[in-house]
């Protein structure tokens, strides 16, 4: 009798582990699915702008007399 309760414990046990194991899983699935959300919103809202920089140079091909 005693043996069949602490069976029942240890899978009691392994079945909490498994569950906590479960929702913190979902939890960081949910963190990451809000993180890709924020930065989606944040690359939109930098459309149409530019990277402040030197502006883009014309490599000469060949001689300059060319151009």
């Amino acid at each position: 009798m005693e043996e069949k309760t602490r069976e029942e414990a240890k899978r009691k046990r392994v079945t909490e582990k498994k569950k906590k194991k479960k929702r913190i899983l979902e939890y960081l699935q949910q963190l990451q699915d809000k993180v890709l959300e924020e930065e989606v919103a944040l690359l939109k809202g930098t459309e149409g702008f530019q990277i402040v920089g030197p502006k883009c140079k014309k490599a000469s091909l060949g001689d300059d007399a060319d151009h």
